[in-house]
């Protein structure tokens, strides 16, 4: 995101602490769920029942915020949000209601923690009203927070781990690298030697095709191969050759039978040469066959040796492969995390919400027990009270048994005075009430 133009950038954690949501639905059973949404950044509350047209929630939804200040206007630029009100029950959820938040304003009054009662739009119920609170924290402020930290040490154990598959990375590539320089050099010498062997590979055709073709060797030789026995022969000639120069100076022979002894001796002596050359050229036959079998053991090794390096080189291309797709994950995992900011957030809420909530139901256990005591305290009050009630009524019965006696004494007390007629009469009466 590009910084604007003339502004102040602020890294920010928007915090809204929801309290209390008010409506009228007619739907049994249900629960009700706040979401704080900013674009694609999400938080919400865990579902609440709605009891009597009231759900409490105390939840606190954050989501961070980039905000910036005009330099010029002195005031914040609009900065909106949205609470949405959801309804979860039995065939699924509904939307009942939203509230739009331009937080800019808030944080333009100067004014630290709000408190709105908002009416909400687009509800079936018209008089529907959510109690929140809103606050911000500073870059400071939200590093403080548990779950903050708890995304600072997961980010730095990423960071390291993205550090240490980056070196893993580059030894593998380096290792590539001189993989393939050393499979270069292995082809390089294999052509070489291939060239090398094809040219000991012809001259020894040659040789062998020279072998098979005495006639044509032997018109380029001109001479047949000498034997071993011809060796003797020549030696034998050339005593008699010595002995012949000896009878020669003592007496005269036949020069003709010299000649010929000669010329044997000089076909003896070519065909000498020519047996050593052939032993030559057999020596040599064998030397380049054994060269051509080494040479041939030789590239047996080289292509065993370039198939391994090429498994090497395709082993280490998958590493690098695996390596490369750890780090895309360990990059993505870290934006999850990032993103998971806020589920960390929800769930350090939910902690804090349920030990609250624990607490609020000792506290309620406590003047459960205290009612319970004061209960039994009244039924007892309530028994004596009957008990003496019960006292009180045949005591009741008993006056009032009483004063009808008393009266039917009177009554047959005037019943007598008027029968008399006498001045006796008040005697009487007083006699009647006496008794």
């Amino acid at each position: 995101m590009f910084k604007h133009a003339g502004t102040s950038e602020n890294k920010a954690l928007i915090e809204v602490n929801i309290h209390q949501l008010n409506i009228n639905i007619s739907v049994p059973n249900c629960e009700v769920m706040i979401v704080f949404q900013r674009g694609d950044r999400k938080a919400q509350t865990q579902p609440v029942q709605l009891i009597n047209k009231c759900a409490k929630i105390e939840q606190i939804l954050r989501l961070p915020a980039t905000l910036y200040y005009d330099v010029k206007q002195k005031e914040y630029q609009k900065k909106m949000g949205t609470l949405i009100i959801l309804i979860k029950y039995e065939k699924g959820m509904k939307n009942a209601g939203q509230i739009e938040i331009d937080f800019s304003s808030y944080l333009n009054q100067k004014k630290g923690k709000i408190d709105e009662i908002s009416p909400l739009a687009k509800c079936p119920d018209s008089n529907a009203t959510l109690q929140y609170t809103i606050n911000f924290l500073s870059q400071d402020q939200r590093s403080k927070t548990p779950e903050a930290n708890i995304n600072n040490i997961r980010e730095d154990q990423s960071k390291a781990q993205i550090t240490l598959l980056d070196q893993q990375n580059k030894i593998l590539k380096e290792d590539n690298i001189r993989l393939q320089e050393e499979l270069d050099n292995f082809k390089t010498q294999n052509k070489q030697q291939s060239i090398y062997i094809q040219q000991l590979l012809n001259q020894a055709k040659q040789n062998q095709d020279a072998f098979r073709n005495p006639n044509s060797y032997k018109s380029n030789q001109e001479t047949p191969t000498a034997q071993p026995e011809d060796c003797q022969k020549c030696y034998e000639f050339q005593l008699e050759i010595e002995s012949l120069k000896k009878i020669k100076t003592n007496k005269s022979i036949s020069c003709q039978k010299c000649s010929n002894l000669e010329l044997q001796i000089e076909q003896l002596k070519n065909q000498y040469q020519q047996g050593i050359k052939q032993e030559k050229s057999d020596s040599k036959l064998e030397l380049l066959n054994q060269a051509n079998t080494n040479l041939k053991e030789q590239l047996f090794e080289l292509e065993q040796q370039t198939t391994r390096i090429r498994k090497e080189n395709q082993d280490l291309k998958n590493k690098l492969t695996i390596q490369n797709e750890q780090l895309i994950d360990c990059r993505e995992r870290i934006q999850e995390l990032e993103n998971d900011d806020e589920n960390d957030k929800r769930i350090a809420e939910y902690q804090k919400f349920i030990e609250k909530s624990n607490d609020n139901l000792l506290e309620l256990q406590q003047k459960l027990f205290t009612f319970q005591t004061e209960c039994d305290q009244l039924q007892r009050e309530k028994n004596e009270y009957e008990r003496q009630i019960e006292i009180l009524s045949k005591k009741y019965d008993f006056l009032e048994l009483q004063l009808f006696q008393q009266k039917q004494r009177y009554a047959n007390a005037m019943h007598a005075f008027l029968s008399l007629g006498d001045t006796n009469a008040i005697d009487i009466l007083e006699k009647f009430s006496g008794d």
